[in-house]
């Protein structure tokens, strides 16, 4: 086993190559998600988003878990990687083509007609997911975050260049859907160039058996957990119409881009590196507790800065047809805020091998989800938002505070780390509230927008500084390292 300080300067260089990784990733993919919005209207991205609600769903459990587990696995051996890669290779082309031939019931499902050339031609999306699955955890599992950042962010820049090339020509949804294709069909290239390893002709069911064990509480857990994140999509988009679904999946993914960026980039990388320590106590706590708390020092002034300046950004970005996304992105932001640190605890669960619990936790979290949402429904959009947002807070508690018992961490010692940060992110809010309030509606939203970002900037680094917050000074420290011992 590697020396501690060895071992943690690996996980300190995973974290922040995934975690600044996925900034640029993510601020690429916002670039041209902002071009196309700006060419394309809300019921364009409500048909993709009646669609992406089954394809995302069977596309994040088609590897089972196995993916996760060849990452978690101490002893891994070329039957474990080979028979993963035709299993879900196998399972990927059943399952486009099962979908493919439902096309039609799923566009009766919804009642709009447009839905069913899309569901039929994004079935491939299965296939290429399947074919650098085993490629994609073979790098995680050596840390090899900057090869991964720079395959992820190539095969985005390309897919947006497609995507805005054929909105700007005409082509409506169809450009979101090349988008999606061609993102997936480049990284799965990529992937398989470069992992340096190609699969053999063997398919062996002891090998998938030792891995089923950890992979089957995945699949379950994944499960749950889409429907439970995505019911809120399913209710408007079945009970309010396109229109409505354009308008709430645009503001959902402006709000989680401060958990994608962060604290699933971070979740990612803390996931490999917690397992390879996953026997010693006092260190999976440590390294769990200040990767919570550098990842909340990002997520909160950025949740709670989409709270104050949701009016500017929404119709400076992404055009005035879009102001009715406004409310939805103050309430949605504060679920991300809470989701941002609860994001951690899946990579603590699966480090220690408890995918049972991690899985009973899910169930709790996606039942209140669901029925949230439900209730929310009777009010329209911000009914459902709310709802998805009541539910987020409500299940956070009991997650955190179990996650903390499988290492001696109590709930006391987490708000102690978090507590610092959300004052001085509270304290940011306060100022671009202020410049809000006193420009009164008489600047035009793009210069009101910069404005306010570089006060609660300012704003933000002062009172970090003024309440000496401890997690600030570590991240400032793990920046100046070398980035060495990446494994990319």
């Amino acid at each position: 086993m590697a020396p501690a300080d060895t071992q943690e300067a690996r996980a300190g260089a995973a974290i922040r190559w995934s975690v600044s990784g996925r900034l640029a990733v993510q601020a690429i993919r916002l670039g041209f998600g902002v071009a196309v919005a700006r060419l394309l209207s809300p019921r364009e991205f409500g048909l993709l988003a009646l669609v992406t609600v089954l394809t995302q769903f069977v596309t994040s459990v088609t590897d089972a878990g196995l993916e996760d587990a060849l990452v978690q696995r101490r002893a891994l051996e070329e039957r474990h990687r080979s028979s993963v890669f035709w299993l879900q290779l196998l399972v990927g082309g059943a399952l486009a083509v099962a979908t493919h031939l439902a096309a039609p019931a799923v566009a009766r499902f919804y009642a709009v007609a447009e839905v069913q050339p899309l569901v039929e031609v994004l079935a491939i999306l299965f296939v290429l997911r399947a074919v650098g699955s085993v490629p994609r955890a073979l790098l995680v599992r050596r840390l090899a975050f900057r090869r991964l950042i720079a395959i992820e962010a190539g095969a985005t820049a390309a897919a947006g260049v497609a995507g805005v090339g054929l909105a700007a020509g005409g082509a409506g949804v169809a450009s979101l859907v090349a988008q999606l294709l061609t993102a997936a069909a480049l990284e799965s290239a990529l992937l398989w160039r470069a992992g340096g390893w190609r699969p053999t002709f063997v398919l062996r069911t002891d090998a998938l058996g030792e891995l089923f064990g950890f992979g089957v509480y995945r699949i379950a857990t994944r499960t749950l957990g889409y429907w439970g994140q995505h019911a809120d999509k399913l209710l408007v988009g079945k009970l309010l119409g396109v229109g409505p679904l354009g308008l709430y999946e645009r503001a959902y993914a402006l709000t989680r881009f401060p958990v994608l960026w962060v604290a699933r980039a971070a979740a990612r990388a803390a996931f490999p590196s917690l397992a390879g320590i996953q026997d010693e106590t006092a260190r999976v706590r440590a390294l769990y507790l200040r990767t919570t708390a550098a990842v909340a020092l990002v997520t909160f002034p950025l949740c709670l800065g989409l709270v104050a300046a949701a009016e500017p950004l929404v119709t400076g970005l992404l055009g005035p047809q879009w102001r009715a996304a406004v409310p939805l992105v103050r309430i949605l932001a504060v679920a991300s805020l809470v989701q941002s640190v609860a994001t951690l605890t899946g990579s603590l669960y699966l480090a220690q091998g408890r995918t049972d619990l991690h899985f009973r936790m899910n169930v709790l979290q996606n039942v209140a989800m669901i029925a949230a949402v439900a209730v929310g429904g009777r009010w329209g959009t911000v009914g459902v938002a709310a709802g998805h947002t009541v539910a987020t807070v409500v299940t956070a508690l009991p997650t955190l505070w179990i996650a903390g018992r499988l290492v001696g961490s109590p709930l006391r010692s987490l708000a102690a780390h978090l507590g610092p940060v959300l004052l001085a992110s509270a304290t940011m809010t306060l100022a671009v509230l202020g410049l809000d309030a006193a420009a009164g509606g008489r600047v035009a939203a793009l210069p009101l927008l910069a404005g306010e970002v570089a006060a609660g900037a300012a704003a933000y680094l002062a009172a970090l500084q003024l309440f000496r917050v401890e997690s600030f000074g570590d991240v400032l420290r793990a920046l100046r390292r070398p980035a060495r011992a990446d494994g990319g």
